[in-house]
């Protein structure tokens, strides 16, 4: 982990964390979970001929499209935010 950080929203502590992801080590995603590969892929076929026309670099991924995967994904350029849904 690079770094590890307590933030407060109000009185509810909210940790952040800070990490590199290393390589993949060959495991193909689909084999976990097809059904949520799929819907990535799916959604950024359906955006990349918009995002490449308007130059955009930071956009929402997934929302939470699948009951059983609820979080979100943002991509900021080459950065990636996953935030969980309680």
């Amino acid at each position: 982990m690079e770094a590890e950080h307590l933030l407060f929203n109000g009185a509810l502590e909210s940790p952040l964390f800070r990490m590199r992801v290393p390589d993949g080590d060959g495991h193909a995603v689909n084999e976990v979970a097809p059904e949520f590969a799929n819907r990535l892929r799916k959604n950024l076929r359906a955006l990349s001929k918009w995002l490449r026309s308007e130059n955009i670099e930071c956009y929402r991924l997934y929302d939470a499209d699948l009951p059983e995967y609820a979080f979100a994904i943002d991509v900021y350029r080459d950065q990636v935010h996953v935030q969980e849904y309680a």
